[in-house]
C-alpha cells in the first residue's frame, strides 16, 4: 500500500519544471516561497501573501502540483519535502496551504516572541490589541477599523517582543468569512480569485500605506459578537485581562515565566476593556473613542 511518505519521496520537485516560483517572504521569524503549476494560481497566490516583507535567505518552499482532471486527487501540497494533502479540490489545497503558514509562523516565532491570538491595529501610534477566541469577530472588528483610518498590524497573532513589548506586525491577508461578508461588502476580492469559504484580502488591496510599523500596545480590548446584543464596553481590570491573554497565547507552557512576565508589564501600561459586539459600525466608534482618550492624554501629559 503505498503513503503518503512514498508519494513524497518518488516525486522530484526540484527537478520539476514550474509555472510559476514566488519571492521568499517573510512572515515574522518564518520564510518561505511558493512555487506552482499554474501561473495564474501561482500570481494569487503572490498577492495573497504580498504584505509580509521580502526575506534575504530562502527559507521553506511550498510546492502545489496539478496532475490534471484524470487524476481523482489531483491537487497535492508539500511543505519541502513533506506532503501536506492530496485533495479532489484546489481550494482545499490552498486553505491547508495557508493554515499551515499560520502554523509555522506561531512554531517558529514563539521561541523569542510572544504570541497572542489576537487581531491589532494602530492610529496616531495607539496599538490597539484584539485577542480572543476563534468566532469572536477579531478580524471583522479589525476590518472595520481598517475602514476608519486604523492601520493593520493582523487579524490572526500579535507577536510581541519581550525586550521592548512593541508589536511586531503580522500582515497576513484578512480571512473574512461567510458570515461577515455582509458587513464588509467593500472588501470583497476582484475576479480572478481563490475560490475558498473565506475572502482573502491583502492589505495591499485596502490601501498601499495600511501596514503599521511596530507598536506599543495602549489598548486591550477584548472583543465578544452576538447577533442582536446591544453594543457596549465595559472597562476589565488588569488582572482578568492577564488572565484571558494567559488563555490567548500559544505555545504558553513553552517558556511560561517569559509570557507571563512580558504580558505583566504591556499591562501595566495599558487600558482594558470588554466590548460586546451587536453592530460592527458601533464597535469601531467606541474603539475609535477610546484611541481619542489616549491621544489626548498623551499629548497633553
Amino acid at each position: 500500500m503505498t503513503t503518503l511518505t512514498d508519494v513524497a519521496n518518488i516525486v522530484d520537485l526540484d527537478g520539476r519544471d514550474w509555472a510559476h516560483v514566488s519571492r521568499t517572504f517573510q512572515a515574522l521569524r518564518f520564510d518561505f516561497a511558493v512555487r506552482t503549476d499554474s501561473v495564474e494560481v501561482g500570481r494569487q497566490l503572490e498577492t495573497v501573501f504580498g504584505g509580509f516583507a521580502p526575506a534575504t535567505g530562502a527559507g521553506t518552499t511550498y510546492s502545489l502540483i496539478d496532475e490534471g482532471e484524470s487524476i481523482q486527487h489531483r491537487y497535492r501540497i508539500y511543505c519541502d519535502d513533506t506532503l501536506l494533502s492530496q485533495a479532489t479540490t484546489l481550494s482545499w489545497s490552498i486553505a491547508v496551504l495557508l493554515q499551515n503558514v499560520n502554523q509555522q509562523v506561531i512554531s517558529r516565532s514563539s521561541a523569542d516572541l510572544v504570541l497572542l491570538h489576537a487581531a491589532g491595529a494602530e492610529r496616531n501610534g495607539v496599538g490597539v490589541v484584539l485577542p480572543a477566541p476563534m468566532e469572536c469577530g477579531k478580524t471583522t472588528t479589525v476590518s472595520g477599523l481598517l475602514r476608519r483610518g486604523f492601520r493593520y498590524l493582523t487579524d490572526e497573532a500579535v507577536a510581541i517582543d519581550p525586550a521592548t513589548l512593541l508589536v511586531q506586525p503580522f500582515p497576513k491577508a484578512l480571512s473574512i468569512d461567510r458570515g461577515s461578508w455582509p458587513v464588509l461588502p467593500d472588501f470583497e476580492p476582484p475576479p480572478p480569485r481563490l475560490v475558498l469559504d473565506q475572502w482573502q484580502v491583502p492589505p495591499s488591496a485596502i490601501r498601499p500605506d495600511l501596514v503599521s510599523g511596530p507598536v506599543l500596545p495602549r489598548l486591550f480590548v477584548l472583543p465578544r459578537y452576538q447577533a442582536g446584543v446591544r453594543t457596549a464596553l465595559e472597562p476589565l481590570s488588569r488582572a482578568k485581562t492577564l488572565m484571558a491573554l494567559v488563555e490567548c497565547t500559544f505555545e504558553f507552557p513553552g517558556q511560561p515565566r517569559r509570557n507571563l512576565e512580558t504580558l505583566g508589564r504591556v499591562l501595566a501600561g495599558c487600558d482594558c476593556y470588554r466590548l460586546d459586539i451587536g453592530n460592527l459600525d458601533q464597535a469601531v466608534d467606541l474603539i475609535s473613542g477610546l484611541v481619542d482618550d489616549v491621544t489626548m492624554e498623551e499629548r497633553t501629559a
